[in-house]
């Protein structure tokens, strides 16, 4: 059985149409169009079904490629804290000294940006820009957390600007020292030794010229000390470390506190 031309299916319609051909004849003329149509309507349902699983394959690669570059993120960047990523509010700076027995002290002055400063006469506050700031998140970020971590001593330090009476001054420096390790301590719980470091009062400012607390607001910057390593037999408490310590830091010129311009020098264990 061949297939019908065209002409003859269009000479089909047109009989059917004038009556001169039944609808039996108009079937058996367009079967093979039927039969050709159904093929065309099968196949393409196969294809929307083959495209389909396509998308949700693809969808479901793509799913899993983000999944997995997610997790190498978050891989990369735990990895970047804790090792080559710094937090920029801090500045770390690694040094050592001998003591008077020839004992080595292994350190690190860890300082907050000239940004931050205690707010003036106050000793539980400490601002960004002159705006108050959370400190927890600062001292538990994962850019400055692992140093205080490693470390087996930590000494808060404590200042307090030129305004104001030594007396008064001297007490804030303390009370300032003290709350950091507060915070230190919430912060970043561990087993480290716990000490305040007093500066006391600025008192380097020449007479002559007029207080401001914008001015003097570098006075009282924010400052930890991290004793990373000693060797054996060296006691925080002692007066042979308290010397060999102000005596590093007498002639560093990173700290931020030239020490001949504060009024105290007070390491104490805290609490």
């Amino acid at each position: 059985m061949s297939m019908p031309s065209l002409r003859r299916i269009v000479a089909a319609v047109r009989g059917f149409a004038k009556g001169a051909v039944s609808f039996k004849e108009l079937l058996s003329e367009l079967k093979w169009v039927l039969l050709a149509l159904a093929l065309v309507i099968f196949a393409c349902g196969w294809l929307f079904v083959l495209v389909d699983r396509a998308g949700h394959d693809d969808g479901a690669g793509s799913a899993h490629r983000t999944e997995t570059s997610a997790t190498d993120t978050v891989t990369t960047r735990t990895g970047t804290q804790e090792a080559a990523r710094p937090d920029p509010s801090w500045q770390v700076i690694p040094r050592q000294f001998i003591d008077a027995q020839g004992r080595k002290v292994e350190f690190e002055e860890l300082v907050m940006s000239r940004d931050f400063t205690w707010k003036f006469k106050d000793a539980h506050i400490v601002e960004y820009a002159g705006h108050p700031e959370e400190m927890l998140p600062h001292l538990s970020s994962p850019g400055i957390s692992p140093n205080l971590r490693r470390a087996i001593a930590l000494l808060a330090v404590g200042a307090a600007s030129e305004e104001g009476t030594t007396e008064k001054e001297e007490a804030r420096a303390q009370e300032r020292a003290e709350q950091l390790q507060k915070w230190i301590k919430e912060a970043v719980p561990g087993t480290a030794s716990l000490y305040t470091l007093s500066m006391g009062q600025f008192t380097g400012r020449p007479s002559d010229i007029p207080s401001d607390t914008f001015r003097t607001a570098p006075e009282r910057r924010v400052v930890v000390i991290g004793i990373v390593k000693t060797d054996g037999g060296i006691d925080f408490n002692s007066r042979e470390f308290k010397d060999a310590l102000r005596k590093q830091l007498a002639t560093d010129k990173a700290y931020p506190f030239q020490l001949s311009d504060y009024s105290r020098f007070d390491l104490n264990p805290w609490r």
